[in-house]
């Protein structure tokens, strides 16, 4: 804002910050820093529609907070934030590739299971081999040692958490196009497992 709009923050700053607030050890300037962004976003937005940041902060939260639909609409009409669908249409983008962590992990594990296979597979035919004589005892106990450290190291696992969340709204005047609703959601989370047993 500095570089960008000195005058409009001096204007801002003028207004929110009197000479008897300098003085006030509570009401300091860095305490009404948010109302201050309050206002330079309001006006910014009305200047240009598409400049909403401050508004679509503004309208996740609310959202978080479970704020009704008709409420965000109100604060949408008075340009404190951003539209109902705007708000959804944020959260969907937010939530893309939300699963990410989870295919990485399995990746992984994949992985470390593939490797740990591999070595015990080599293990088994070398033990074979020294029976025959053919080969050396501190070659296998190399491959056990290899083994052992790619067990220690390898991926704890994780675990996925549901819990189903039914709702139902009904409405005061029930209508044919307007009537009750059933909602059904379902929340997963995956949780990476702490401690793993190692399996001999």
């Amino acid at each position: 804002m500095q570089h960008r709009a000195p005058a409009l923050l001096e204007v801002v700053e003028a207004l929110t910050v009197g000479p008897r607030r300098e003085r006030s050890k509570t009401r300091t300037k860095e305490e009404t820093l948010p109302a201050r962004m309050n206002a330079i976003g309001s006006l910014l937005h009305c200047r240009n529609r598409l400049v909403n940041s401050h508004q679509t902060i503004t309208g996740l939260q609310l959202k978080r907070g479970g704020v009704s639909k008709q409420a965000v609409q109100r604060l949408h009409a008075r340009g404190i934030t951003v539209s109902y669908e705007t708000i959804i249409s944020r959260q969907l983008s937010l939530g893309r590739d939300y699963d990410e962590n989870v295919k990485e992990w399995s990746t992984e594990m994949t992985s470390n299971r593939e490797k740990e296979e591999e070595i015990s597979a080599n293990i088994n035919f070398l033990q074979v081999e020294r029976e025959s004589g053919v080969a050396d005892q501190a070659c296998v106990q190399k491959l056990k040692e290899q083994l052992k450290h790619q067990q220690s190291s390898r991926h704890p696992g994780f675990k996925l958490i549901t819990d189903n969340v039914d709702l139902r709204i009904t409405p005061r005047q029930s209508t044919m196009c307007h009537g009750a609703k059933d909602l059904h959601y379902c929340n997963s989370m995956a949780v990476k497992n702490k401690v793993e047993a190692l399996l001999c």
